[in-house]
C-alpha cells in the first residue's frame, strides 16, 4: 500500500468513525416518541428497564414512560422522606431539650 492510499484510508475510517459519532448523538438527542422501536429496546436495556413481554412500539414506550415517572416519583419520596426526618429530629431534639430541663 502506497502513502497516500494510506492516507485516503485514514480520512476514510476518520470520516466514517465521525459520521458513526454524529448518528450516535442524534440518536441521543431523539425523544422517546421518535425513537424505533429497536432505539427503544436499547434505551430500556442502556437503562436497565425490564421489559416484560412487551413487543411492541407503543407497549415498549408505555413500560418506559412508567418506569420513568415511577423513578421520578420515587426520586421525590426520597427527598421528602429526608427533609421529614430532619425536621423531625430537630423537633424530637427540642423536645428532648425541654425534658431535660424539667
Amino acid at each position: 500500500m502506497g502513502l497516500s492510499a494510506f492516507q485516503r484510508r485514514r480520512r476514510e475510517l476518520a470520516a466514517k468513525q465521525a459520521a458513526e459519532e454524529a448518528a450516535k448523538k442524534a440518536a441521543e438527542n431523539k425523544s422517546l416518541d421518535e425513537m424505533t422501536a429497536a432505539e427503544l429496546k436499547q434505551y430500556a436495556a442502556d437503562n436497565q428497564i425490564d421489559l416484560g413481554t412487551a413487543t411492541k412500539k407503543a407497549d415498549i414506550l408505555a413500560v418506559i414512560v412508567a418506569h420513568e415517572t415511577a423513578g421520578d416519583e420515587g426520586d421525590q419520596d426520597g427527598e421528602g422522606t429526608g427533609q421529614g426526618d430532619g425536621q423531625g429530629g430537630e423537633s424530637q431534639d427540642e423536645g428532648g431539650g425541654n425534658d431535660a430541663s424539667d
